[in-house]
């Protein structure tokens, strides 16, 4: 006979505008992520717009976006940006494979690709790998560690990429919100690039905010308060972008919302070796939405009354569903709250 056991509960808070109100990015960690490829189709179990979405982890001694001047008018060039093309060199191989390790080997840039490892707190971490690509080389890691940049790659031919469908846009975005677990040493920030540089945002085509930069790359940046290094926290930046702010309010006449964002990164900026950083519960604040609170292994809780009569449903640790569970671990979601539990 197989008994459950109920070992924890995960009570999510209420949103001031129901689900199908929010049009933001909203995205946990999960096995299916990590294993994703490139244009691939996530179960919205998984990413809630179900569009193409890879993760890609980056090790770098020093992780620099392309920063603009405050007045738009120069730009200095990021540690991933192909100086002639101005375009992300991280998917640019030889053989047009977009597979980032070719440009690591080929000297295009300096890193190291790393795998995130699924935590049973529901967090994927990364640490500092012993050696990384240097003008094509390995070479040690310094003592002194480096940078490690979580992309989420949104561009897709099913127009996965932010902006480009009603379901998911960047326009009045006024904050972020994560759970990460990170030493307070350790600086975040949030970057969001735009989807390709075809357009120059000089006004001829725009309805929005211009700039004088041409066709460029921009980066729009949040800088995230840091933790206090004890474990799992919810952080959150209220406020205006800096660096290219105006990727949010520039639109080209085509656009129904502003120009599409291609790439999405959480940057852990000086991480030592030895060191872990993790991530789940990402989200993009926006006016009236209230984030949803990751409250991890908290105490046992009851089942909500109103979600008595709603069917169960049972995911592994890794954010797999299963029809039907057998022995073993798993998270158990029933209405508005989810339980792990085990069955044995």
């Amino acid at each position: 006979m197989k008994k459950t056991l109920l070992i924890s509960a995960i009570v999510f808070s209420s949103l001031s505008l129901s689900a199908q109100d929010y049009h933001g990015f909203d995205i946990n960690a999960s096995q299916q992520l990590i294993d994703n490829k490139l244009r691939g189709t996530l179960p919205k179990e998984v990413y809630r717009i179900n569009k193409a979405l890879t993760l890609q982890v980056l090790y770098q001694p020093e992780f620099r976006p392309m920063t603009a001047s405050d007045d738009l008018t120069s730009y200095t060039q990021g540690t991933t940006t192909g100086i002639v093309s101005n375009k992300f060199v991280d998917f640019a191989s030889p053989n047009g494979t977009y597979e980032v390790n070719a440009s690591l080997k080929a000297g295009y840039m300096d890193g190291m690709v790393l795998t995130s490892v699924m935590a049973e707190n529901g967090l994927a971490y990364v640490t500092i790998p012993d050696q990384y690509y240097k003008d094509g080389e390995l070479v040690d890691v310094p003592a002194s560690g480096g940078d490690i940049r979580v992309r989420f790659v949104t561009e897709s031919n099913d127009k996965g990429r932010l902006n480009d469908s009603e379901a998911c846009h960047t326009e009045d975005i006024t904050g972020v919100y994560l759970t990460v677990d990170a030493p307070s040493t350790v600086a975040i920030s949030n970057n969001f690039v735009q989807a390709n540089t075809t357009t120059k945002f000089d006004g001829s085509k725009a309805t929005g905010t211009s700039d004088e930069l041409g066709a460029v790359q921009r980066t729009a940046t949040f800088n995230l308060p840091s933790t206090k290094g004890n474990g799992p926290e919810d952080i959150t930046y209220v406020g205006k972008a800096t660096n290219c702010w105006n990727l949010f309010t520039y639109k080209r006449t085509s656009d129904t919302y502003a120009f599409p964002i291609c790439y999405v990164d959480i940057v852990f900026k000086g991480v030592k070796p030895g060191e872990r950083v993790g991530w789940t519960n990402y989200q993009t604040l926006h006016e009236g939405y209230t984030p949803k609170a990751y409250t991890g292994t908290s105490a046992i809780e009851g089942v909500a009354g109103d979600d008595v009569d709603i069917p169960a449903e049972y995911y592994t640790l890794q954010g797999v569903k299963v029809d039907n569970p057998s022995v073993g671990i798993y998270i158990m979601h029933k209405g508005s709250t989810s339980r792990k539990i085990v069955i044995r």
